[in-house]
């Protein structure tokens, strides 16, 4: 899931990366790299987590903002384009 396909009405649990970045009570992030066997693996932390408002519908509604505008790079397919938003 990624920002093209991202509907606020309907969350789903593969939005809740996404949402953490933009909810609105989010003040602070720390994040860590490490490679492993050829990989790489990114960890962050959020202060406060959006999983502390429940994932529905109103909570994203209240807490994440639409995006004013449609990324450039988003297919003409996703929900971004849609106007599901």
């Amino acid at each position: 899931m990624g920002l093209c396909d991202y509907d606020p009405t309907d969350p789903d649990p593969q939005s809740s990366r996404y949402s953490q970045m933009v909810w609105s009570s989010t003040k602070k992030v720390g994040c860590g790299f490490r490679t492993c066997g050829g990989g790489g693996y990114i960890v962050c932390m959020y202060d406060t987590p959006s999983t502390a408002a429940g994932l529905t519908a109103a909570s994203f509604k209240s807490n994440v903002q639409v995006p004013k505008t449609v990324p450039f790079f988003c297919p003409s397919s996703s929900t971004a384009a849609t106007g599901r938003r």
